[in-house]
């Protein structure tokens, strides 16, 4: 009987560690969040991003190699920062007819290897169903004065493009 009753407790332990989250979520956004997003913005993704295989201090580069479009890189920005900040993440799920969220507490990469490789493997999944059309899905229109670091900026449906703000300059344009 007690031989039974270890194997029941093993199997359900087993059970629930096999439900794991992309990563964790340890902090909360706040404006304090959103404003070290904005710095980070300023300092860290680049038109090298995705294609060296290094960083500046000579560590490799973990997201070296991703292929990404406009919308993926919109989407990159977030969901990177909140990854490497512990912060949660979330997005309507654009291939559901119910609206449901896709979060960092998915447990599809289950099998994956924790840390890097399931984040990557997550990144991927999501490029394949993020687009420009996506975007006001998971977004809201800020009032002008509010518009700065962070903002994304959407061209007409028929040209679907999108870019992230890094900064806006003296005279008033984005970067």
């Amino acid at each position: 009987m007690t031989k039974q009753f270890l194997a029941i407790i093993m199997l359900l332990l087993l059970g629930m560690a096999s439900q794991a989250s992309v990563w964790t979520t340890e902090n909360q956004w706040s404006d304090e969040w959103e404003q070290k997003y904005k710095e980070w913005l300023q300092t860290v993704p680049n038109k090298h991003f995705f294609s060296d295989e290094k960083l500046a201090n000579g560590q490799s580069n973990p997201y070296y190699g991703l292929h990404v479009d406009c919308a993926d890189l919109v989407y990159s920005n977030r969901i990177i920062f909140s990854y490497e900040n512990k912060l949660p993440f979330s997005m309507v799920n654009p291939v559901s007819s119910r609206a449901s969220l896709i979060t960092n507490e998915i447990t599809r990469f289950d099998k994956t290897v924790e840390g890097l490789p399931r984040f990557r493997k997550f990144l991927m999944w999501a490029y394949d169903m993020i687009s420009t059309h996506s975007i006001p899905a998971d977004t809201y229109s800020p009032p002008y004065s509010k518009i700065g670091s962070g903002s994304i900026i959407l061209t007409t449906k028929t040209n679907h493009h999108s870019w992230t703000i890094l900064r806006i300059s003296k005279t008033g344009n984005p970067t």
